[in-house]
Formats: C-alpha cells, sequence, structure tokens
C-alpha cells in the first residue's frame, strides 16, 4: 500500500465513529509519521504531495474526533497526539538548505488558523490557538513565505496563502469571543480582541526592523500594506490622541520606534524601520486615515507642567526639543515632507519619500490641527531638502486656511489659533541671513503675501471680529508680516492680559528662534511604553528566528553534584521534576509513534487505587465515560446486574446531561438516538442505591427535551400515560417537560433537589401512601408548584390592580399617596457587565419554545390526556359492575388521576402554558384547551375510592381544584395581556360562559365558609387566592365584551 493510500484509509477511519482508545491512538500514529509531523526531516518528492493531505485531517478532527474524544484524550495524557496536526513538535520550520524540510510543518501552521476556528469550537481549538500564536507569529510565517518557499517553489501562489492566512488570523478574537460568551468555555487572555491587536502591531513593527523585509520589493510592502489595512479596518487607527482607553497602533508602535532612534543615534549603522513605501499601496482613504491617527498619536504632552497634552506655543528649551523630537519621527516613519525630486519630474523619486506625502498631510489641516502640531510640521518641512518649494507651498496651504471666510466665522478659538501658530511659525522660518542662498526666493514670498488681496480682506474679516482673542490674532499675523517686509505696522493695546494678550507674547517669543534649530537628546522617558512595560522576545513577542522548543511532555531537569564527603552514598541526585507526582511524565510524540499507542504503567500508584480502587482487580475492566450517544444508551443496557451494572448506570447517568448537551446544534447524532436515550432514561430504577439518582435523571431528560424537543417531547408524553410507571417516574417526567420548556423559552428555571422516596407508592395502597408520605417527600413537587403559585399570583396581582384603577376612591387614594408611599434610598443598579454577563449566560436557541409550544407539546399531551381519561373511567364502569371489591381504579396508586400525580400534571401544565404566552397558536388553539381543561378537572370527579375517609377526600379535591383554578387564571392572563380577551370572548363564548360559572360557584363555597380540613392550611389559602382570583380574570374579560359576545349573561 502507497503512502497515499494509507493517508486515505487512516482519514476514513477518523471520519467514521471510534469505539476503542486505543484504536483512535493508532489511527493517529500512523498519519503523523507518514506526514512528517513528527520527523525531523521529510524526503523532497514526497513533501508536496504530502501537503494537500494535512488540511484534510485537521477538518476531520476538528469535526469528527475533538468534540467526542477530548476529554478522554485529556485525562488520559494523549491530547498532544491531537495537537501535534495542529502544532508539530518540530516548530523549527525554517528549512536549512533546499527549503523542503519545513513545507508540510508551514502548510500545517497555516491551516490550523483555519481548522481550529471552524465550529464547533473546543477548549482544545483556543488553547491551542493560544499556544499557536505565541510559538509561530505572523513575522515568522512572513519571513518563511516571501523569503524561502517563493524562492524554492515559484510555483506555489504564495500571495493567496498570505491572504488565506491574515483572513484566519484576523478572525480568530471574534470567533472565540462568540464561543466563549455562554461562559463554558475559557478565553485566555491573550486572544482576547485588545491584547490580541495589541500583540499584532508589536509584531508588525518587529517585521520592519528585522532583514526578511525589503522595501524595495514590491510584493514584500503589497503583503504588509494588506495587512496594515486589516488593521485599519478593525479600528486600530483611532483619530483621538493616544492618551485616551482605545486601542491604537501608533500607541504601541511609536515607543519602539524612539527605542530604535536612540539607538541609531548611538550607532549610526542601525537600520530605522520604512513605512512609506507600505503606505503607498494603500487606499487613499485608508492612507489618510493612518496619517491622521500619526499626527494625532504624537506625544506632545509638555515635558515639565503635568497633565498639559499639547505643548501650545510655549518657548522654552525643553518644549522645541519636544517638537523636534516628534519631527523626526514624522520623518522616519514618513518620509521627507518635500523630496528633493518634488515637482521635478525628471529626476527620480527616491524611496523614503513620495510625492502624495505633502497632499495625504495637507489634507488634514482642517480637522487635525493643534498649535502643537502645528510646530511639529513646519519643523518637519524645514529638514526638506528642497526648503523653497516646502515653505513655499506649506504658507500657500496654511494662507489658504487662515483666510478662508467661513472658518473666520465659525471655528472656535483653539481652531484660529492653531492656523494662526502654522501661518505664523512658516512665515518665522522663511527669515534668513541675507547672505543665505535662499534669502532672494524668501523675501519674494514674503513679499507676494504681504501682496495677496485674499490675504488683506482677510485681516479685515479678522480686524472686524466680535471676539477680541479671535480679532487680535489677525492683528498678530499684519503687524508681524507687515514687519518681514519692511512695512510698518502698530495696532497697539497689546499690553496686560486678558482677551488674548498673553498668547500672542508667547507667539512673538516663539517667533525669535526656529524649532528646528533647537537640539535633542533622547531619554529614557520618551521610549516608556503607555500602554505597558515593551515586550522582549521570550516574553509577548517571540523571537524572529524560529527556534527549536521541547517536546511535548518533555520536562525541564537539572542534575546536581553532591559533595563527596557527605554521609550520603549517592554522589547524583538526578531528573529533579517541576512539580512533585506520583506518576510518571507524560510520553513524548517519539515514544508514541514508535508504540503505536500510550500505554498506562503497569503498577498502579496509590494514588491511583484510591481514586480508583478497580485497579486491584485486573481482570475487572474499567467503565470509561461514553464518548457517543450510542456507547450513553448501551450503558443504561448491561445485562450484568450487580456492581458491574451499577457502575455502568452511574456512570451513564454522571455524564448524560453533559454530553446530551454537548451534542447539540451540530450533526444528527442527537436526534438519532434521541428516543432511545429517552425510554432507556425514563426507565431506570435506582435498584442500587445510587447516589443523586432522581437529580442525574432530570436533568438528563430535562437536557433532552431543551435540545431535542421535537422528538424527546412526544416520547415522554407518549410514556407518561403507559400504565408501567410508578409516582417517581412519572414525577420526572413532568418535571423534565416543565423545566425543558422554560429553558427553550428563555426563562430562569429552578434547581430541583430530589430526595428517593422510603416508601414507593406502587407497592403502599392508597391510605398507607398517604399517610406515611410527608411535605419532605414531595420535595420533587414543591419547585413546580412553587413556580405555578408565583405565576398565578402576579398575573391576579395585575388583576387587582387594573379593578382599583377602576374605582374611582381607591385610584384618587393612589394618587394622592403615590409620593409618600415611595421610599427612601439608593437603589443599587445592575452594572452593564453584569448584565451583558447574564445575557450571555443565556443559550441562545434557533428554535424557541412558542414555534413548538403546540404542536409538540400542550396539544399532544391534552389529546393524549382525554383518551386515557375516556379509557380510564370506561374502565372503571365496566370493573365496579362485575367486581364484588369494587375492581379497577381510575384513581389507584401510582395511576396519573390519583390525588398525587393529577395536580402536578396540571401544575406542569400552567407552567408550558405560561412559557408558550408569545406563541403565535396561543388564542386561537392552546389557551381553550387549557382552559377546557381546568373547566373539566375542576368540575367533575374522577372516580371514588370507597376505604378513604372524609379528610383525605377533601384534601384531594381541594388540591386538584386549586391546580385547575390557577391553570385557567394563566390561560386567561395571557390571552388579556395578548388581545385583552378577545378571541376568547367572541370565539369561544360558550367556554367562557362555562369558566364564569365555575369561578362564581367556586368562590361561593369558599366564600361561605367551608373548609378543608386536615391539609395544614396551605392548599386552604391557595384555593381561597386561587378561586378569588379567577373571578377577577373572568370578569375583566366578560366587562369589555359582554355585549359582542354570543351567550348572554
Amino acid at each position: 500500500m502507497s503512502q497515499s493510500d494509507a493517508l486515505r484509509s487512516s482519514l476514513s477511519r477518523l471520519r467514521s465513529p471510534i469505539s476503542d482508545q486505543e484504536e483512535l491512538v493508532d489511527a493517529l500514529s500512523i498519519p503523523l509519521e507518514l506526514l512528517g509531523l513528527v520527523a525531523t526531516t521529510v524526503q523532497q518528492e514526497k513533501a508536496k504531495t504530502m501537503v494537500r493531505f494535512v488540511s484534510e485531517y485537521q477538518f476531520a478532527l476538528v469535526e469528527y474526533v475533538i468534540p467526542h474524544w477530548e476529554d478522554r484524550m485529556r485525562e488520559s495524557g494523549q491530547l498532544h497526539l491531537l495537537k501535534a496536526f495542529f502544532l508539530p513538535p518540530n516548530s523549527n520550520i525554517k528549512p536549512k538548505s533546499t527549503g523542503f524540510d519545513g513545507l508540510v510543518p508551514l502548510h500545517c501552521i497555516l491551516s490550523s488558523h483555519t481548522a481550529l476556528i471552524r465550529r464547533p469550537i473546543s477548549q482544545f481549538a483556543i488553547d491551542t490557538l493560544e499556544e499557536l500564536c505565541k510559538v509561530h507569529i505572523f513575522a515568522d510565517i512572513f519571513d518563511y513565505l516571501f523569503s524561502v518557499i517563493q524562492g524554492n517553489h515559484r510555483e506555489m501562489q504564495i500571495d493567496g496563502l498570505w491572504a488565506d492566512y491574515l483572513s484566519s488570523l484576523f478572525s480568530i478574537p471574534g470567533r472565540l469571543m462568540n464561543a466563549t460568551s455562554d461562559g463554558k468555555l475559557k478565553l485566555p487572555d491573550n486572544l482576547e480582541t485588545r491584547k490580541f491587536l495589541e500583540n499584532l502591531c508589536r509584531h508588525f513593527y518587529k517585521l520592519l526592523t528585522s532583514t526578511s523585509f525589503n522595501p524595495r520589493e514590491d510584493d514584500h510592502c503589497e503583503s504588509l500594506a494588506i495587512f496594515l489595512g486589516r488593521l485599519f479596518s478593525e479600528g486600530c487607527f483611532p483619530t483621538t490622541p493616544a492618551y485616551t482607553t482605545l486601542l491604537s497602533f501608533w500607541s504601541i508602535v511609536l515607543p519602539l520606534l524612539c527605542q530604535d532612534l536612540k539607538n541609531s543615534f548611538l550607532d549610526v549603522k542601525s537600520e530605522r524601520p520604512s513605512f512609506s513605501p507600505i503606505l503607498s499601496h494603500l487606499p487613499t482613504t485608508q492612507k489618510i486615515g493612518i496619517v491622521h491617527s500619526l499626527l494625532a498619536g504624537l506625544n506632545l504632552a509638555h515635558p515639565v507642567n503635568i497633565g498639559v497634552e499639547d505643548v501650545g506655543t510655549d518657548a522654552t528649551v525643553q518644549v522645541r526639543s519636544v517638537v523636534k523630537r516628534e519631527a523626526s519621527i514624522l520623518q522616519t516613519i514618513l518620509g521627507q515632507l518635500f523630496p528633493s525630486s518634488y515637482g521635478n519630474s525628471n529626476k527620480e523619486i527616491p524611496l523614503e519619500g513620495t510625492n502624495d506625502t505633502w497632499s495625504l498631510v495637507s489634507s488634514l489641516f482642517d480637522k487635525a490641527l493643534t498649535e502643537g502640531r502645528s510646530r511639529v510640521i513646519v519643523c518637519w518641512a524645514a529638514t526638506s531638502q528642497n526648503p523653497v518649494i516646502a515653505f513655499g507651498s506649506l504658507l500657500a496651504r496654511a494662507t489658504e486656511i487662515w483666510t478662508d471666510e467661513d472658518r473666520i466665522k465659525h471655528s472656535t478659538l483653539s481652531q484660529h489659533r492653531a492656523a494662526t501658530c502654522l501661518l505664523l511659525t512658516t512665515v518665522s522660518n522663511l527669515r534668513v541671513e541675507p547672505s543665505s542662498p535662499y534669502s532672494g526666493k524668501f523675501s519674494a514670498i514674503l513679499n507676494s503675501l504681504s501682496r495677496n488681496a485674499t490675504f488683506i480682506n482677510a485681516v479685515g474679516f479678522y480686524i472686524g471680529h466680535l471676539d477680541a482673542s479671535i480679532r487680535r490674532c489677525g492683528l498678530l499675523v499684519a503687524e508681524t508680516v507687515a514687519g518681514l517686509t519692511g512695512g510698518k505696522l502698530h495696532f497697539g493695546d497689546w499690553d496686560g492680559t486678558g482677551e488674548g494678550r498673553d498668547w500672542a507674547r508667547e507667539m512673538r517669543v516663539l517667533m525669535e528662534d526656529k524649532d528646528a534649530d533647537s537640539v535633542f537628546e533622547w531619554t529614557q522617558d520618551d521610549v516608556n511604553d503607555p500602554q505597558g512595560e515593551v515586550q522582549k522576545d521570550g516574553q509577548g513577542l517571540a523571537s524572529s528566528k524560529l527556534t527549536e522548543t521541547p517536546k511535548v511532555g518533555e520536562k525541564t531537569r537539572k542534575v546536581v553534584i553532591m559533595d563527596k564527603e557527605g554521609d550520603s552514598d549517592d554522589s547524583l541526585e538526578g531528573y529533579e521534576s517541576d512539580s512533585i507526582s506520583s506518576r510518571s511524565p507524560s510520553p513524548t510524540l517519539d515514544d508514541s509513534i514508535s508504540r503505536k499507542r500510550v500505554e498506562r504503567s503497569n503498577e498502579p500508584t496509590i494514588e491511583e487505587i484510591n481514586a480508583d480502587p478497580t485497579l486491584l482487580n485486573p481482570s475487572k475492566k474499567k467503565i470509561h465515560k461514553p464518548v457517543y450517544l450510542l456507547d450513553l444508551g448501551k450503558l443504561f443496557k448491561v445485562p450484568n446486574e450487580g456492581d458491574v451494572q451499577a457502575e455502568s448506570i452511574q456512570v451513564g447517568l454522571d455524564s448524560a446531561a453533559a454530553l446530551i448537551r454537548k451534542k447539540a446544534g451540530w450533526g444528527t447524532e442527537l436526534e438519532e438516538n434521541a428516543v432511545d436515550l429517552t425510554c432507556n432514561i425514563i426507565g431506570l430504577q435506582n435498584n442500587y442505591d445510587l447516589e443523586a439518582f432522581d437529580q442525574l435523571v432530570l436533568e438528563a431528560l430535562t437536557a433532552l427535551v431543551a435540545c431535542c424537543p421535537k422528538k424527546v417531547a412526544p416520547c415522554i408524553i407518549e410514556n407518561f400515560f403507559m400504565p408501567s410507571y410508578s409516582v417517581t417516574h412519572r414525577y420526572a417526567m413532568l418535571n423534565a417537560l416543565a423545566l425543558g420548556a422554560r429553558e427553550l423559552a428563555g426563562l430562569p428555571t429552578p434547581q430541583i433537589a430530589l430526595r428517593s422516596s422510603a416508601f414507593p407508592s406502587r407497592i403502599l395502597p392508597i391510605s398507607a401512601h398517604n399517610k406515611y408520605i410527608t411535605a419532605e417527600d414531595e420535595q420533587q413537587i414543591a419547585p413546580i408548584r412553587g413556580l405555578v403559585e408565583g405565576i398565578s399570583s402576579q398575573a391576579i396581582d395585575k388583576a387587582q390592580k387594573r379593578v382599583e384603577d377602576k374605582v374611582p376612591e381607591i385610584a384618587r387614594e393612589k394618587q394622592l399617596t403615590v409620593f409618600g408611599r415611595r421610599k427612601a434610598g439608593i437603589t443599587e443598579l445592575q452594572s452593564l457587565s453584569d448584565s451583558k454577563a447574564g445575557a450571555s449566560r443565556q443559550p441562545t436557541r434557533t428554535l424557541t419554545f412558542n414555534v413548538i409550544a403546540a404542536e409538540y407539546f400542550i396539544i399532544p399531551i391534552t389529546s393524549r390526556f382525554w383518551s386515557y381519561l375516556r379509557e380510564s373511567i370506561s374502565r372503571e364502569e365496566a370493573s365496579s359492575r362485575f367486581s364484588q371489591n369494587g375492581g379497577f381504579k381510575a384513581t389507584g396508586a401510582g395511576m396519573i388521576l390519583s390525588p398525587l400525580i393529577l395536580p402536578h400534571f396540571i401544575h406542569t401544565m400552567s407552567v408550558m402554558t405560561h412559557a408558550s404566552r408569545h406563541s403565535p397558536a396561543y388564542l386561537s388553539i392552546i389557551a381553550p384547551a387549557v382552559l377546557e381543561l381546568a373547566v373539566t378537572l375542576g368540575t367533575r370527579k374522577m372516580g371514588m375510592d370507597p376505604s378513604a375517609t372524609a379528610e383525605q377526600e377533601s384534601k384531594r379535591s381541594a388540591s386538584v381544584l386549586s391546580a385547575c383554578l390557577e391553570l385557567a387564571i394563566v390561560g386567561l392572563d395571557a390571552s388579556i395581556d395578548l388581545d385583552e380577551g378577545k378571541t376568547l370572548a367572541l370565539e369561544h363564548g360558550l367556554l367562557m360562559s362555562g369558566v364564569s360559572s365555575w369561578a362564581q360557584g367556586t368562590y361561593k363555597l369558599v366564600d361561605s365558609g367551608l373548609r378543608f380540613d386536615g391539609v395544614g392550611g396551605e392548599v386552604e389559602r391557595r384555593l381561597s387566592k386561587a378561586s378569588a382570583g379567577l373571578v377577577l380574570k373572568v370578569e375583566e374579560i366578560i366587562s369589555k365584551w359582554s355585549q359582542a359576545m354570543i351567550m348572554p349573561f
């Protein structure tokens, strides 16, 4: 068999269900060796053939293996076998000579970013991505692709590989944030969006300073331009100052650049990074945004006055040094503002500058100018190789902004001062010595400005401005230009303070010298990272050269030479592990491949024996947690009785709920096995007194209802009406339906603490059962009953409030006392983060309960109940005629119509009805069905027990009647909220007539003084409240629609 055939066969095995862990290890070991992911070299003729299998194996593992086997492989210490397909242990992918050694591992790493973010995303995928982003940064991938692969494999589509890699790389934070929003998976800090993008910014700068990037190669510049454009799309170039909390590319890169600039002053051979060739490949919109963000990110904070974020017009030596420092940064990043060839098409444009640099910067003068930035731009222009063109163009643009009539009228004082500072500092740089070669040309530029009609008109506009501070901006410019051109102009009134006089004096002092003539030295404060300390190689930033990393499972050991003169006979103490453990070290991949699987030690340790006593019996096979739902079903069908069956059921129940929820949302495995699992779990008996048996059964059934309602709900309903189940079984089925319905509807579900009854109701007669079962034994129904009571109480309170609002006396009293009843004090509000966290914990489901409530829950259970009721009553009547002892009883122990089950059945109907209140079929189908059920069960006797006492008979009637009243209240309350009861009143008038008669009759009996003894007052209290509440609900509907109803009242 060829290697390709072997790989295809192994791939087919991985895509099929694997029932044994040893089989999985064998299936993983073969392709690892054939693909060369654990070998040091790969033959040249095999490299290209093996590459196409890498992504297929990764996708197969993500979809078919990892979701099922991740937990098992993690527990057994074999997870490194799976990780090797995504993060090869021989992580030195850089080849030594030919470029073929690292070809397969490189493709493995590139495709890993795409495969690991596919659904379903697991904790294994998150952990592997974190390690992948630390070990193989994108700078190393770029180095290998464009320096090695492009040179040795020119036929490969390098640009396509790079684009796919960047697309997957930038989608990692968003995909992982969505996958971890429910709190089930843990997201590392390095993969959070902000931290992830910060690291990418650092890696980008590191690549610019490495030897692998050639700024004269168009392929290199275009590829990095794509990366810079993705950073721009992610919002890494804000136009607000860098000292804000926004993530800024320049706030991370500029401190690193300052450090390199400091080093370059010490070492003239140091190369500076070049951004200009990369920016030239970006669209104009992105280039303008990046340059705008750069200007906003300049560190122009005052070096002395802490808290002042812009140096303004301060002319001290320290401030001038800051201005020149920032100008040198702009020149390093964007090149010269005006290259020597600017305006001369006969000369070749040098690499460090482009003709559109000035157009990009000048287009931002309208919105990005401050006094400090104006000084930096003028200082930057002073370093140009052609100062005449530089200052001429800068003065023309500054004059255009300063003379704009609309801007003069509507700009703020800070904008006026920024434009004036730009104009005056530019003019001051045109003042040179007569011996300068540029003296004549600079004088011509100044004379042209002084005779400019637009400029003269703008001075007039400034003089007529109502704001004295803005008016002095125009007066100062006019005096300065006139003085430089030989004229004499003096407006006076410059002494004193206020109204712009102080600022004008500072501006005059600033123009006495030039910022470009100042001298500055780099200090440690200039290179501090405002986002935190600059990460060094081996910590946040991986080394630019890929190195060999230790193999998976390999631990650091040290050898210590002992003193020869000591008492100990041992002269060597070796292999001291980092952590104390009784287990042997995890095997390496080489060991795994050589043995084809990793085996546990034959001699278990004491800790392992204490954790798993079955290890003392070598002949007894340990029962592992199920991986597939089919394996879970087999655990509930073990034929051997005794310890094996008990352990099998316990293991199955412990992992049932989690496994079912894990399988939900993808694939068809759950739908195929849901019905079989439901029947198996329902039929389980706690014959071995297993721990938390009832609770685990309920959790498993609830998970099945919530994750596969279309299959499980009809199955539970059908099994509920079968005669072969006890009270405990029926309670579990009803609780699962109620809790599953609330979970599907997005409502909170209570935690039910179950306890096994000491006297199963199937064994005892009715009288004995009622005697021995106490309130403690009814914990299974208490939470559901509490839910119903809360729902009905809320509905009654709303009805009472509506009725009170209609009584003038009560309404007037509320209006008079509403302010007096308001509670004083401060109410703590839930924070936005808490509310988002709470919302994220709610599972997002595409299938809601409102869509399936009528078809799969309420109508099937009501229809099946009517059939059961007819069959049971008919059988009881027929049996009583032919049996002297009474025969069959429809209300016998364990029967659905018994006083133990029927109230809980009605409560379950109330919970499902409340959860379906927003269903499209509620008004026309659900509400009439539940009202008919409530009226029938509340007015008709289900059976007769000759041996029951009067006290027991009254207790049974009260519990059923109160449950029916609460069900009717829930049904009517939703109808009133939806359409004020119009559908029920107009389309089901006869039903509403029956509900009204029943409600009034029940209320009269309760109000007349009829007491229900022997129940401790709980049922009596609920009955009284429910009877009065139902009267209010019915009256609210009838009073509004009585004239339009068919049935008269």
